[in-house]
């Protein structure tokens, strides 16, 4: 009965020792994980990485992890870049199947292309012709729309200097500075020629 008491007792002893090592190593790095995932969930990409101390299961995911925070960072910081207006960024993609990568890289091919056909428009060049991925393509649309209105009162213009006094100005709104002043323009003109 002794021997049995004894390897009782032995058991209680080892079954503590494995409740303590598995709090140490599996419930607390797990609750870990779970309070960084929640700050991750809730926008706040800026964490630390895991030290990691083991290379079972756990310390896989805790690799796994820090991974992903590295790439959540990186992420974050282009965007923060983009927002600032820096379109020389560079996105890596980390696989084939990276959408948040690839979504990155598009935008930032976007906004520098649009941003080239800006700084043409701005050299006077209305021969640029704006790439319009969809009609929701909202800033597109309207450097499409600018283009074709200033290119129209660029023609405008020439007909004007060469004695065309017959021309139709399109305003296209109560706002359209320009389009206005070139319509009282040659509203003047033709008062003048009267």
């Amino acid at each position: 009965i002794t021997e049995i008491i004894k390897t009782i007792i032995l058991l209680i002893i080892l079954g503590i020792i494995i409740y303590i090592l598995s709090q140490k190593m599996i419930q607390k790095p797990l609750e870990e994980i779970t309070r960084i995932a929640e700050e991750i969930s809730g926008g706040n990409l800026y964490q630390e990485e895991f030290e990691i101390t083991t290379t079972d299961e756990i310390g896989k995911l805790l690799i796994i992890f820090n991974k992903m925070i590295t790439n959540l960072k990186n992420l974050a910081q282009i965007s923060e870049k983009i927002a600032a207006g820096d379109l020389t960024v560079s996105v890596e993609l980390q696989s084939d199947k990276d959408i948040l990568a690839l979504s990155f890289q598009k935008m930032v091919t976007n906004l520098a292309e649009l941003a080239k056909t800006a700084e043409k428009i701005s050299d006077g060049d209305l021969s640029v012709s704006v790439n319009v991925r969809s009609e929701k393509d909202v800033l597109a649309n309207s450097f499409k729309k600018m283009v074709t209105n200033l290119a129209e009162l660029a023609k405008i213009a020439e007909k004007i200097s060469d004695g065309d006094l017959s021309v139709a100005v399109s305003v296209q709104s109560e706002k359209d500075v320009l389009a206005t002043s070139f319509q009282k323009m040659v509203n003047s003109l033709k008062g003048l020629g009267e």
